[in-house]
């Protein structure tokens, strides 16, 4: 018994199975770098490809009914369907190639440009047929994989993916077979877009390490919408509204490191730095030319302004977990990590008429979140073809700063915005009350050695809402995943 306590106590790693999905990840309710080996960790290091070659990966959906009324498709309705092949290939260069289709899109693209909580500067404005110019949702249209041993000296793992969405529009009203006054029509532009670009290797026998793993990923993103409407004016067109929103940040670096230690064969250590860094900054602009002569005046009741929003934000990630095989049949897997989320946004709009030229609003957001959760999960083998698991994770410890600063700005004076004041505030919060407590089921089992399943029940509940409580059907599963080896 001592001896098992001790192993906790240093938190070591092992892994049970060759392979494993997102759904059973989730019912093990643990972040998916504590396992020692399985499919998801590609996501990761995309060297791990070469550990699973020709096979059939899908991701049959997670339930999306409710258990509310009225019921969509008696709450049996699953979205977020994806899946994607592995397959060895000696074509050019040997080694094992995959190929996804459909995954969910996990940037944070789409948060660029929203307005800060409590901020008083001005948020992006909806164009004039009502369309918001903030980043469309992306959807990825490819994950490209690809690993060997035999490029380099070392293993060597590539990967590319890419997530996209566009919109195109134009309207007219004009006047036929003569233009006439008052003409109008408009063009709308939205295109959001972002390309990711992993390199990884997985070295062996480094130092007391039984595999070390340093991965590279590089993302670039971009966004670029605008609206343009103009009026006839007796002679062309002229430009009414002008609307424009872009990202100025573009890079987005990650740098992850995973090393596993196995103290014997029924132990082992993992252990993982990770850091994540992204720019989301960007700029909308307003133009609008009320009487259309080219100007822009304020007594003319004239619009334009550039809205700007410095946006960074960096992820911290320390890491350590265990597996301790304690029969041959049953796993337990420990794990915590510390968790730093740091953002930094400074919002100011400055007006660019030619009778009124300055910034007249500003607003600076800075917040640092460190969070400590703990992971405890079981898997037991009833039968070689079938395994039940169960995880319950808890943020035990969870610390948030938040500093704003809030110029205030008067009316135009004749030369400028003249600051009145400025408020500081900073505040700390020591609490983890807003934390659930998280527990998850899962069941796999497998045919052949050919098929695999793997179900949870309900993740991330507590009790309350499953199926054998509430007896409403989504609650019995809440995802599912498949394997086929070919």
């Amino acid at each position: 018994m001592k001896k098992i306590t001790d192993i906790i106590i240093v938190l070591l790693f092992f892994h049970i199975q060759t392979f494993a999905t997102w759904s059973r990840i989730s019912s093990l309710g643990i972040p998916f770098w504590m396992i020692k080996e399985d499919d998801t960790l590609i996501w990761m290091n995309p060297y791990e490809v070469v550990n699973y070659p020709n096979q059939i990966y899908i991701e049959v959906g997670i339930a999306d009914g409710s258990t509310l009324e009225p019921k969509v498709n008696d709450n049996l309705s699953i979205s977020n369907q994806w899946g994607g092949v592995f397959a060895k290939t000696n074509f050019v260069l040997p080694g094992t190639i995959a190929i996804f289709f459909g995954r969910p899109y996990w940037g944070l693209v789409h948060s660029a440009g929203h307005r800060t909580i409590n901020s008083d500067v001005s948020a992006v404005e909806n164009s004039p047929v009502g369309t918001s110019l903030l980043p469309l949702p992306l959807y990825n249209k490819l994950d490209l994989f690809f690993g060997s041993d035999k490029i380099l000296p070392i293993p060597l793992g590539i990967s590319v993916f890419y997530a996209a969405n566009s919109s195109y529009k134009t309207e007219s009203n004009v006047s036929k077979p003569s233009l006439a006054v008052g003409d109008e029509k408009y063009n709308e532009e939205l295109k959001s877009s972002e390309i990711w670009l992993m390199f990884g290797t997985k070295l062996k026998n480094i130092y007391v390490f039984d595999t070390f793993e340093a991965i590279l990923n590089l993302g670039i993103h971009n966004v670029n919408n605008k609206y343009i409407d103009e009026i006839y004016n007796e002679e062309k067109f002229v430009i009414n509204n002008n609307y424009s929103f872009i990202t100025k940040g573009f890079l987005t670096p990650e740098i992850t490191l995973r090393a596993i230690y196995g103290g014997n064969k029924n132990v082992s250590v993992i252990t993982l730095f990770d850091y994540y860094f992204t720019d989301l900054s960007n700029e909308f602009v307003r133009k609008t030319d009320t009487n259309i002569d080219g100007l822009f005046i304020s007594t003319d009741g004239d619009i334009y302004y550039i809205r700007e929003q410095s946006y960074t934000r960096s992820f911290i990630t320390l890491g350590v977990a265990t597996n301790i095989l304690v029969s041959p049949k049953t796993l337990f897997i420990i794990g915590t990590n510390i968790f730093v989320d740091s953002v930094n946004i400074k919002e100011r709009r400055t007006q660019m008429l030619e009778d009124r030229t300055g910034v007249d609003q500003e607003y600076r957001y800075e917040y640092v979140r460190r969070n400590i959760p703990f992971y405890l999960a079981c898997e037991y083998n009833i039968t070689n073809f079938l395994t039940l698991s169960s995880g319950i994770n808890k943020v035990v410890s969870a610390v948030q700063k938040t500093k704003v600063v809030d110029p205030d700005y008067s009316g135009w004076d004749g030369t400028h915005f003249p600051l009145v004041s400025i408020i500081e505030e900073e505040t700390k919060e020591d609490d983890i009350s807003g934390y659930m407590t998280n527990i998850s089921f899962g069941v796999s089992f497998k045919i052949k050695n050919k098929i695999f399943f793997d179900f949870v029940v309900r993740q991330n509940v507590l009790f309350s809402g499953t199926y054998i409580i509430s007896g409403v059907p989504e609650t019995l599963f809440s995802q599912i995943s498949a394997i086929y080896k070919f």
